[in-house]
């Protein structure tokens, strides 16, 4: 916080123009370090490689549109009919992003870029021990920022949240998914009249309708859900279909697609199913399987943990009961 806070002015003192410099060059260094950068994210959670670099590259587009779009859109504007009047962005201060979750690097680009070129230094609470990838994010901007400290990172911690809450200069924050502990922390947030953002992205439900091609559905469901870049998954989160006869056919589907997926070392290009980010993480999954064969559903493939990879096998739950 000391160091945000210390770097906060002589930041804010800098043009748009030339914040969007230091944004920009951080893009750049990034794609000159891709492959190190990806192995952080293998590190943290077992991304798959082409994975882990393919969420390098998106962090740094998503750094450099950011950069080019708010030297226009941040300029002070005129007020229509108010002669003499014009609408300027303020900075809020040191904004704290809280996700509980391994972040990847497209998180951070898309919550450091906007705030930092809005004149904000920025302070990163992730999961614990999967802090290489905000790590090292945070360290490009130490040595091409200029002024140390306008991105930290730090391990989740309930108190040290609940701390900084109370310090006056954390003017805002951002969460992830508002549960559990992360509940308490926004509650004295709003309390102090901090600024609070919270993203509810995260839980991915796809519904099929009697005229979708099934083909299209199938790639959605697959690429589009919630891979390797946060917990890993090789789908959506759940499907819905409107028919019987079309869901059994989506079912046979999605069996002959994940059947194939090789389990092991995310970062051999033959592996297509990396390991889940932890222990709890599994835990979570076989608990919410184990729920779903009492309400009455039945696992069309797959199910065993693979201890040795620390994966579970391909699963597809196509009868999971409605309050599941």
């Amino acid at each position: 916080m000391a160091r945000a806070a210390h770097c906060l002015a002589a930041w804010q003192n800098y043009s748009y123009f030339d914040r969007a410099q230091v944004v920009r060059a951080v893009a750049a260094r990034m794609r000159g370090i891709r492959d190190q950068l990806a192995n952080n994210r293998t590190h943290d959670i077992g991304a798959l490689r082409a994975e882990a670099q393919a969420d390098v590259d998106l962090a740094a587009d998503s750094l450099e549109q950011c950069a080019m779009l708010a030297i226009h859109e941040l300029k002070p504007k005129a007020i229509q009919h108010a002669p003499y009047h014009v609408l300027k962005p303020i900075p809020l201060g040191v904004i704290l992003r809280i996700d509980r979750d391994p972040m990847s690097y497209t998180d951070l680009a898309r919550f450091v870029g906007p705030n930092l070129m809005a004149g904000n230094a920025v302070l990163v609470m992730s999961g614990l021990r999967m802090l290489h990838a905000p790590r090292a994010f945070s360290a490009l901007f130490d040595q091409l920022g200029g002024s140390k400290g306008l991105c930290s990172a730090m391990s989740y911690d309930l108190d040290l949240a609940l701390h900084l809450m109370d310090d006056a200069r954390l003017r805002g924050i951002e969460v992830m998914r508002r549960t559990g502990q992360v509940s308490a922390v926004v509650e004295h947030a709003r309390r102090l009249h901090k600024h609070v953002v919270q993203d509810v992205s995260g839980n991915h439900v796809v519904l099929v309708l009697d005229d979708m091609p099934l083909a299209d559905v199938l790639d959605n469901v697959l690429l589009r859900g919630p891979r390797t870049s946060r917990l890993t998954s090789v789908s959506a989160r759940r499907v819905i279909v409107v028919g019987h006869e079309r869901a059994r056919e989506l079912t046979e589907r999605l069996r002959a697609r994940l059947a194939p997926l090789a389990a092991g070392d995310p970062s051999d290009p033959s592996t297509s199913l990396g390991p889940m980010p932890s222990q709890r993480a599994i835990d979570i999954f076989l608990h919410q399987m184990q729920l779903s064969r009492i309400g009455g559903a039945r696992l069309a493939l797959g199910g065993a943990q693979m201890l040795s990879a620390g994966t579970l096998r391909p699963t597809d739950n196509p009868d999971r009961p409605d309050d599941q």
